[in-house]
C-alpha cells in the first residue's frame, strides 16, 4: 500500500503518474494465523523489493508457502519463484486476488492495511522513511502480540501461531519486560 511520507523523495503514483511524497509499505501475512510476517517501507515496487520482503518473512517461516495471494503486481510471481522455489514438494500456487469478486482472498492483509491507513491519517502522514519503518514495525508487533483478533477467537496472531508468551496484564509492558530480559541474557 502507498503511505504518505512528508520528508522523502517524491515518486510518481497511479495511472496518471501523479508525483507526491509517498513510499510503499509491503505487508506479508500468514493466511491461517493472520501473523504479520514482514512489513517493509520502500521507494519502488520492484522484484528486488518484493524479494527483500519475502526474505524477511522466510526468517520466521517453518516451511515453504503453498500459495501466494496478492494484488496482481507483476513483481510478486517472479520474486516468489526466486525466493520459494524448490524441487521438493508441490509448486507454490500464485493467486492474483484484487477484490472481493476476484476470489476475495486478499481481504486479511487489506484489513491490516486499513488499520495502518487509519493511523497514518491521524498522524497526517509519516515524517520520513525511517520513522515510517519504525511505525510499521511497531504496528506489526502490536497486531501480532498485543491485539486480540475476533476471527481467531480473541487470540492474538502470535497465540494462533503457537507462540505462548504468557503476556498478562498490560500486554505491551509485559512484552517489553520479556524483550528486555531476553536481550540482557
Amino acid at each position: 500500500m502507498i503511505v504518505h511520507v512528508r520528508k522523502t523523495e517524491p515518486i510518481k503514483v497511479g495511472v496518471e503518474g501523479k508525483e507526491g511524497n509517498y513510499s510503499w509499505l509491503w505487508n506479508l501475512m500468514d493466511h491461517d494465523t493472520r501473523f504479520l510476517l514482514a512489513s517493509m517501507i520502500s521507494k519502488r515496487r520492484s522484484i528486488e523489493d518484493a524479494r527483500a520482503v519475502f526474505k524477511q518473512a522466510k526468517k520466521l517461516m517453518r516451511k515453504k508457502p503453498l500459495a501466494m495471494v496478492h494484488d496482481g503486481l507483476q513483481a510478486y510471481p517472479e520474486a516468489g519463484v526466486k525466493e520459494f522455489y524448490t524441487n521438493k514438494g508441490p509448486k507454490m500456487e500464485d493467486i492474483r486476488s484484487v477484490g472481493q469478486r476476484d476470489r476475495g482472498l486478499n481481504q486479511r492483509v487489506e484489513r491490516i492495511n486499513n488499520t495502518i491507513r487509519d493511523r497514518e491519517k491521524t498522524m497526517r502522514g509519516m515524517d520520513h522513511d525511517e520513522s515510517a519503518q519504525v511505525t510499521a514495525d511497531g504496528m506489526r508487533i502490536n497486531y501480532n502480540f498485543i491485539r486480540p483478533n475476533m476471527a481467531l477467537e480473541n487470540k492474538t496472531p502470535a497465540e494462533a501461531a503457537g507462540l505462548k508468551l504468557g503476556l498478562k496484564g498490560i500486554r505491551w509492558k509485559a512484552l517489553i519486560k520479556k524483550a528486555t530480559k531476553a536481550s540482557a541474557s
